[in-house]
């Protein structure tokens, strides 16, 4: 793939509730808080890209080859740093302690090792910078595709580094063909 090995693509999201069009305006956080289970919800990342095509796909839009290059919320990044300005600029939600937990999702997240090292680098970050935001809790979806062909190293290793520097975060790993 060249020069797109290491290049990381996100979905730009908005916060639930914000005002905003169906166009670009108003999707411009790669960390935004989804209406996803009780209140007060959660903090989400969304990856764009996919190794599969299927059918019912909600996320197809952007993940998707065919269509994600097109879909103007989708922003190529080599770098992290805004992902984590994103992050630090959620507030915590007005009387809770604290987000129901970190989804990670896509398109595919764990696409291949650089989309996973960009992901742990992020977790990493965000874990020193304050966890418990999310309440410790980090769900990734993933289509399993990857790991599943035994590319398992980069995954090892950004799990054991998150645990090593923050062994208060769990993580589940959702796999789910849908």
């Amino acid at each position: 793939n060249g020069s797109d090995d290491l290049i990381v693509f996100l979905t730009l999201q908005k916060n639930y509730g914000e005002k905003g069009d169906a166009g670009k305006q108003g999707f411009g956080k790669t960390f935004a808080i989804q209406r996803c289970g009780g209140a007060p919800y959660e903090v989400a990342l969304r990856f764009a890209g996919c190794c599969l095509q299927c059918g019912p796909c909600f996320a197809s839009g952007y993940a998707w080859l065919s269509k994600f290059r097109k879909n103007r919320r989708v922003k190529p990044l080599k770098d992290y740093t805004s992902c984590i300005n994103d992050y630090k600029s959620i507030p915590y939600p007005d009387g809770y302690p604290h987000y129901n937990w970190l989804r990670i999702l896509g398109g595919e997240p764990l696409l291949n090792d650089a989309y996973i090292n960009f992901l742990f680098n992020i977790l990493n970050e965000i874990s020193r910078i304050d966890s418990k935001k999310f309440n410790n809790s980090i769900i990734i979806q993933t289509n399993g595709i990857y790991i599943g062909q035994g590319k398992t190293s980069a995954l090892r290793k950004g799990l054991e580094e998150l645990y090593e520097s923050n062994p208060e975060v769990k993580v589940c790993i959702e796999v789910s063909i849908k």
